[in-house]
């Protein structure tokens, strides 16, 4: 019980912002020293890339899986973040993911 207490209370005051999906593939290409140019395989055309990761294409869920493969990245970081601002008009995939980002 006491361990229930203790995580809420951390979840509370000391959450862990969720991490940007763009910047967590930024990282880990820079990890892999990878560049743009290495990702077409991965997400699709030269054009689709550079306008991921300038923020005017969102990812779709086959790049999420494919980027979750190739890189490593985990799929949590890529979809919340990613799909979230999608799935608000599906009210029963919008208020699953509300009770697992809720405040306690």
């Amino acid at each position: 019980m006491l361990l229930m207490v203790l995580e809420a209370y951390e979840v509370k005051h000391y959450a862990i912002d969720a991490q940007d999906p763009v910047e967590a593939i930024k990282f880990r290409m820079e990890q892999a020293g990878l560049t743009p140019k290495d990702l077409p395989p991965k997400i699709g055309q030269i054009n689709r890339v550079y306008e991921m990761l300038n923020y005017i294409r969102p990812l779709t869920l086959p790049m999420i899986r494919r980027l979750n493969i190739a890189l490593g990245i985990l799929a949590d970081t890529l979809i919340v973040n990613a799909l979230l601002p999608q799935l608000e008009g599906r009210i029963e995939v919008w208020s699953v993911s509300k009770i697992f980002l809720s405040d306690f």
